[in-house]
């Protein structure tokens, strides 16, 4: 029989559809208990840990969607000595979130990169099970005989990296961390709902320091796959020749600055905890702090959101030239170039 725990997290908007999601899709006989999330993701996993002694546990937090068939793919890939998960999908779409997360070095400095992030789930190599280093943390099935061995999830993921930091413990122990290619549906927000703004910010400001010491006491820097430099584009370059405002303030844009002049750029955020701070001793001033109609053009760097980005300033100044950063990747180098999203009217 499976044992399922779920979290429940913090003004939960999804836990009756998750509920819903495992009833409707599970045909193996379970158990499920839920859990209320705690002050911290990590102190939540270790609580379950505890109250739930020798068992082999599936753990997911309240914005998973379980589909159809996932306990037969689980089941017919289940071994004592390996730590499960599934790929993942935005909701209600057909655009993957990840197919499992590698550990990678850009410029040195190590990070998590989700593997087909973006790509079309029809247009993509279909797999039954790959060996990865990290999985969504929404969701792991971890036998009794990994648990027993790792009794734990590190508290100095600090409600970020704590999977991460307990799956990089588990492959140095001779385990294995796979990630399934059945897909399950994703919101990503359990986390990001923590009344405590230090616990769910996603600035990047926040996480920069949690990831150095976690590199740092974990050694993380073993586990990277690849070796990935950064270049920035010569139309880039050119572009911001003239001043415009940069919005987000984390690794695109604090790479950019460190190599191009910002001295004519107003830096902005959607993140008003971020208002007030520098990235690279530029300042950092809060979106609706901005004032829109002295500017012309505007880059977004953040990742993935620019269509949400571009909507809610369009509505402040649809007069601006839009441009947002293309990422062109090769196995060992990152280039920055400049993709036009909106023309001035």
């Amino acid at each position: 029989m499976l044992t399922i725990c779920i979290i429940e997290g913090h003004n939960s908007e999804h836990l009756n559809i998750c509920l819903d999601s495992i009833s409707k899709n599970t045909s193996s006989p379970y158990t499920l208990k839920v859990f209320k999330e705690e002050n911290t993701r990590e102190q939540t996993l270790n609580t379950i840990l505890n109250d739930l002694p020798n068992q082999d546990l599936i753990i997911a937090a309240d914005d998973i969607v379980f589909t159809s068939d996932w306990d037969k793919s689980l089941l017919n890939h289940w071994n004592e000595n390996r730590i499960l998960g599934f790929s993942m999908l935005y909701p209600k779409s057909k655009i993957i979130q990840n197919r499992g997360y590698r550990i990678i070095s850009i410029d040195d400095v190590i990070a998590s990169e989700a593997l087909d992030n973006g790509l079309d789930k029809d247009e993509v190599n279909p797999f039954s099970l790959r060996q990865c280093q990290s999985i969504t943390g929404c969701f792991q099935a971890i036998p009794s005989k990994i648990i027993n061995a790792i009794p734990k999830f590190p508290l100095e993921g600090r409600n970020r990296l704590g999977e991460l930091l307990y799956h990089s413990l588990a492959i140095r122990k001779g385990f294995e961390v796979v990630v399934l290619g059945h897909f399950m549906e994703h919101y990503a927000i359990s986390t990001k709902k923590n009344p405590n703004q230090k616990l769910s910010s996603e600035s990047y400001l926040s996480e920069k320091s949690i990831w150095k010491d976690a590199t740092e006491k974990f050694k993380l820097n073993d586990f990277a796959e690849v070796r990935i430099r950064r270049e920035i584009d010569q139309e880039l370059i050119d572009w911001l020749n003239d001043p415009c405002v940069i919005y987000g303030a984390g690794t695109i844009t604090e790479f950019i600055s460190a190599n191009v002049s910002f001295e004519a750029h107003t830096l902005c955020s959607g993140l008003k905890e971020e208002d007030g701070k520098e990235l690279n001793g530029k300042l950092i001033k809060y979106k609706d702090d901005i004032e829109w109609l002295d500017y012309q053009k505007l880059l977004i760097t953040v990742q993935g959101k620019e269509k949400m980005i571009l909507k809610d300033i369009l509505n402040l100044a649809s007069h601006l030239e839009v441009c947002a950063i293309l990422v062109e990747k090769t196995p060992s180098v990152h280039r920055y170039k400049l993709r036009k999203i909106h023309r001035r009217n």
